[in-house]
């Protein structure tokens, strides 16, 4: 990522959030914005942000993604679910893996479920409120620990791990190759191009794709993509509350604000009512690259 580009970004969005410098990675410029900040040594607003949301993130991940009983349904291709079973299928007996921007390690934890396989697993995430969260919630679990953790400069030596896996987190591609294993996988989990696409339309965000981008950054690290898979579903929100707790916790800048833009989701509410509930569009997209 050239320097040039990366100042746009930051300029650009501190000046004015909603705009696409480069027309590119919206809506996960926000999610490119955190990482060039974290890289310039100025995440500390968002460390607090993550701080403040780990508890209710770590229930809406739960409920919306893991199928567990809440105000949020999904309909369609689960790419959490798919993402999980993915990286389940390459475990094998004395393997390393680690999350990289884990947050509350909920996606570690069922994976940690979901496999017999004596692995040891770890994640780190650069949020001490995540890490805590994580902790607590993985004290019965062997073989697996947190740790707070610049994820651009992680503590590692090369060629430790047999596979990293990133889900929307703060991360460096370059660091990841470092540490990974010749022969080992990486599993990125990134929104898909018509993700959330009315919130786009609702917030006056511009659409635009964003899996070329992480193609470039990841080859140009030196990873070769193996497969790249795209889930399409849709979410359904029980009410407004349910979905202003979701908007709660998405980084955006500036974050949400219920007063502000609770009329905003009034009329979003009633244009999108269906009988299941609020409709809003997921579009997730796995990429497996191999060192």
């Amino acid at each position: 990522m050239g320097q040039a580009f990366q100042a746009t970004v930051i300029k650009q969005l501190d000046r004015d959030p909603g705009s696409n410098p480069g027309g590119r990675i919206l809506p996960n410029l926000y999610f490119l914005y955190i990482q060039i900040k974290s890289m310039a040594g100025l995440s500390k607003d968002w460390i607090k942000f993550y701080d403040k949301t780990a508890i209710d993130r770590e229930t809406a991940l739960g409920k919306n993604n893991f199928g567990k009983i809440g105000p949020i349904k999904i309909i369609g291709e689960n790419g959490d679910r798919a993402w999980i079973e993915t990286i389940k299928s390459r475990l094998k007996n004395g393997m390393r893996i680690i999350d990289i921007g884990c947050g509350t390690g909920i996606h570690l934890r069922e994976i940690h479920r979901a496999t017999n396989k004596n692995v040891k697993m770890i994640g780190i995430d650069i949020s001490p409120g995540m890490i805590k969260v994580a902790k607590n919630k993985s004290r019965k679990m062997k073989n697996l620990e947190f740790f707070v953790m610049d994820t651009y400069k992680t503590r590692f030596k090369d060629n430790y791990f047999d596979i990293v896996i990133n889900r929307l987190g703060v991360k460096s591609n370059k660091e990841v190759f470092r540490i990974l294993k010749k022969g080992g996988y990486y599993f990125l989990f990134v929104t898909g191009r018509d993700d959330w696409k009315e919130m786009v339309k609702l917030f006056s965000f511009k659409k635009s794709d964003d899996l070329r981008f992480h193609k470039k950054l990841l080859k140009e690290a030196g990873f070769k993509i193996t497969k790249i898979k795209k889930y399409s579903s849709a979410e359904y929100y029980k009410n407004v509350g349910s979905l202003a707790k979701t908007l709660d916790i998405v980084p955006f800048k500036p974050p949400f604000n219920r007063k502000k833009h609770l009329a905003k989701l009034k009329k979003y509410a009633v244009k999108h009512a269906t009988p299941l509930g609020i409709e809003s569009t997921q579009r997730r997209v796995i990429i497996t690259c191999k060192k």
